[in-house]
């Protein structure tokens, strides 16, 4: 984030959906298999705390710890709702800030996660606003933060999953810039 120079107006994360998953992750991107979850969501979390507002999305069963955890590093919980993954399978949405509270401005409840990043960002971020997504997987937030006229910032370990993310941005028009994209 210190490259970009700002702080991001929303942060919109998808973190691995629990402790088998976060390992698994890990191990397909290169990175040492042993995970322990929680300490993994705490660095996602005090990486989003800058952001006017954080949108998190995961898995009913890990919803309540991640509101404690949220809580317990300084955070309010404003809102929280149940909606899909992949049409079927039930999630959660989280909003949470780390500043001023934030009205919600949209209701999430019964969006599917294909469509929440594009509405989340449309109602909480205005044209040039940076957004920013330190699970960026294969690029969804990216793709609909720059395709509505917004900066984005965002990390992902496992390089695979990048490479689709960037051609997504590039058949947006966006070419890049050689210097932003590198390894951790």
């Amino acid at each position: 984030l210190a490259m970009a120079g700002e702080d991001p107006a929303l942060a919109y994360v998808d973190p691995p959906w629990g402790p088998g998953l976060a390992t698994g992750y890990r191990t397909k991107a290169g990175v040492p298999a042993k995970v322990d979850y929680w300490e993994l969501i705490r660095t996602i979390l005090s990486a989003v705390q800058s952001s006017r507002v954080v949108f998190l999305e995961n898995g009913h069963k890990w919803m309540s710890q991640m509101k404690v955890e949220i809580e317990q590093m300084g955070g309010s919980v404003l809102e929280d709702w149940t909606g899909t993954y992949y049409r079927r399978h039930p999630c959660r949405y989280i909003m949470a800030t780390w500043g001023e509270p934030v009205a919600p401005k949209i209701d999430l409840g019964g969006w599917d996660d294909d469509d929440t990043p594009g509405v989340v960002i449309e109602a909480h971020t205005k044209p040039g606003e940076l957004v920013f997504d330190c699970c960026t997987g294969q690029g969804l937030v990216s793709f609909e933060a720059i395709s509505r006229g917004r900066k984005f910032v965002g990390t992902e370990l496992n390089p695979g999953r990048m490479a689709i993310a960037l051609e997504k941005i590039r058949d947006l028009g966006y070419a890049g810039d050689p210097k932003c994209i590198g390894k951790l």
